[in-house]
């Protein structure tokens, strides 16, 4: 029997009688597990299981990254003839740079693994051209690097530049067989309409501002308090959301060589084929949307966004040539609760920052502490649990392809995370399971996720769905609330007043030592646990009398201690803002 490499979850590269070595977990879709059931198959251990490989992957490539950026700089300011600092560039393409360069590094250690470890007779292959996949923007480049087809193309790109040697056949797939998946037009509705016209029509008016608010993450009573404070009327800037098409005269990429010593045989592999992949709007579009930010009538001392600077790359154009203007950029987290030691961004955030503002406390220079954006909005202040009757579990939804280096939970250990929130539910009594939902995020799914709220399903059956419009209607029918991971929701949930733990596997999130004294508060408050059977325990002998533990002394003490460290909300929300502002312009 021979041996198939299997890279993606892309069944028609699966072939038909040969035992299949599965490149990693992300090939397992689930809508496709049928297709194995007298298949003989093994899945390649993953290389990030080893958290001390994790952490000296992730120093290489934090130093690779500032490396990089240095050369793409010199090479892009000379193809456009300007003359961009290190930090516009780094505003520019800094997300895409440091996700590129830990997917490659990714698929690229995975490869290198699996032949040391095999003979492999065989594998799928594309035969097509590259350049008619090339992503409009980062955006997209963001939405496909999910998907399977993206994936299949881009291992094999790899595998016939570094690894063609180690497999004796290669089967062709062709163009016109393999398309890629592109993000599904949203569907704004009235309201959307409503505020762009509301924005169009002050943008005639209102050109001058302190601070230009983007993407911000503010609701509009909190950015209408904020603006007013500042004496200037709040705006959406849907001036940034302008989309390009994708530009049809495809420069010749192959040519383009990044001007850089390379010390290894994966930089040079960077190297090769970075500008294949490269979006649009760095190469082919950049003038386009140069140009177009330049009409842009705003003026503005500073900048502020939670999400823009992530995404946008008209917005993070326009932004990189305020820096010519000296206006400040205030970024802030979009989310917080207790930081990973591995963020997976190399303090992107920080870098391109002025000042960063953060919901805990400051661990950077460039930190500033401040009521959190994402929380001005909860108006859930009353302890009022006794009216409703629901656990509410709030499942930790991966993506099926590992995009940064980071030390949370991932794709290679999501069906682990699966399995213990199903013990977590059968070890409750069933009384409380009757009570029992779980929730999943709207993405779940999607192409590149791992399917969850679906597992649970076809395990459990669909009555344990939750069927709330939003996570705080969640938390509105809820009585009490398991959180699976510990990041913004979480913080949400604290900060809501709902009886609320916290539960997941410390084996596979790894955080800051500095939030070391957050993690012991929570676990003096019971508030975390590590494993199910001890967070089933908790919530069997306090279901029916929850105020002998969420108002004892000890827990009441425990929240407010991690919400004043991890993530801060103020009553004096508004003159912290105000004061914030007009001490830094």
């Amino acid at each position: 029997m021979s041996n198939l490499l299997v890279t993606s979850g892309n069944k028609s590269t699966w072939g038909k009688n040969e035992k299949i070595f599965f490149l990693g977990e992300w090939c397992l879709d689930l809508n496709n597990l049928s297709h194995l059931e007298n298949r003989k198959y093994e899945v390649l251990k993953y290389h990030w299981r080893d958290f001390n490989k994790l952490s000296k992957d992730y120093q290489y490539l934090d130093d690779l990254n500032e490396k990089l950026l240095i050369a793409l700089m010199n090479k892009l300011n000379k193809i456009h003839k300007c003359n961009y600092t290190i930090r516009q560039w780094r505003i520019v393409i800094g997300v895409f740079l440091y996700h590129f360069i830990s997917i490659t590094w990714d698929r690229y250690e995975s490869l290198k693994l699996l032949f040391n470890e095999n003979n492999i007779d065989q594998t799928y292959i594309f035969d097509g051209n590259i350049d008619n996949l090339t992503s409009r923007d980062f955006d997209e480049f963001d939405y496909v690097i999910r998907t399977h087809n993206w994936n299949f193309i881009f291992i094999g790109d790899i595998i016939k530049r570094k690894f063609k040697n180690k497999i004796k056949k290669f089967t062709l797939i062709r163009e016109n067989n393999i398309s890629l998946k592109k993000r599904e037009p949203l569907d704004y509705g009235i309201k959307f309409f409503l505020k762009k016209l509301y924005d169009k029509v002050l943008g005639i008016f209102n050109k001058k501002f302190k601070v230009v608010f983007s993407e911000h993450y503010l609701d509009f009573i909190s950015l209408l308090k904020i603006s007013f404070s500042l004496k200037q009327i709040p705006r959406y800037h849907y001036e940034f959301k302008k989309v390009f098409k994708s530009y049809d005269n495809i420069m010749n990429r192959d040519k383009i060589k990044l001007d850089i010593k390379t010390d290894n045989d994966f930089e040079q592999l960077v190297c090769d084929i970075i500008f294949r992949y490269i979006p649009q709007s760095y190469l082919e579009n950049f003038k386009n949307i140069n140009i177009y930010t330049k009409t842009i009538n705003i003026q503005t001392r500073a900048i502020y966004t939670a999400i823009g600077h992530l995404h946008n790359d008209v917005f993070n154009i326009w932004t990189a040539n305020q820096l010519n203007y000296n206006a400040k950029i205030f970024v802030s987290q979009h989310g917080g609760c207790v930081q990973p030691k591995l963020n997976g961004n190399f303090f992107h955030q920080e870098k391109i920052s002025d000042i960063f503002l953060v919901w805990h406390d400051k661990f950077k220079n460039n930190h500033h502490k401040i009521s959190a954006n994402k929380l001005l909005k909860l108006k859930n202040k009353k302890y009022f649990y006794n009216k409703s009757k629901y656990l509410t579990i709030i499942g930790y939804e991966g993506f099926m392809y590992t995009c940064r280096a980071q030390s949370t939970l991932n794709c290679a250990f999501m069906k682990y995370e699966i399995k213990d929130s199903i013990n977590f539910y059968h070890r409750l009594q069933k009384k409380i399971r009757e009570y029992t939902k779980f929730r999943y995020g709207n993405y779940s799914s999607g192409e590149g996720w791992h399917n969850s709220k679906e597992r649970i399903i076809r395990i459990l059956g669909k009555d344990v769905i939750s069927n709330t419009n939003n996570l705080l209607s969640a938390f509105k029918n809820s009585k009490m609330l398991v959180c699976k991971y510990p990041q913004t929701t979480f913080s949400e949930a604290l900060n809501s007043s709902i009886p609320t733990i916290l539960l997941f596997d410390n084996n596979y999130w790894k955080f800051n030592e500095f939030f070391n004294e957050a993690i012991n508060i929570l676990k003096e408050g019971d508030l975390i646990f590590y494993n199910s059977q001890d967070a089933a325990n908790h919530i069997n002998k306090y279901w029916d009398n929850l105020d002998d533990w969420w108002l004892s002394d000890k827990t009441i003490n425990a929240r407010k201690k991690f919400i004043s460290i991890c993530s801060y909300n103020s009553e004096n929300w508004l003159e912290e803002w105000k004061n914030f502002f007009n001490d830094n312009l």
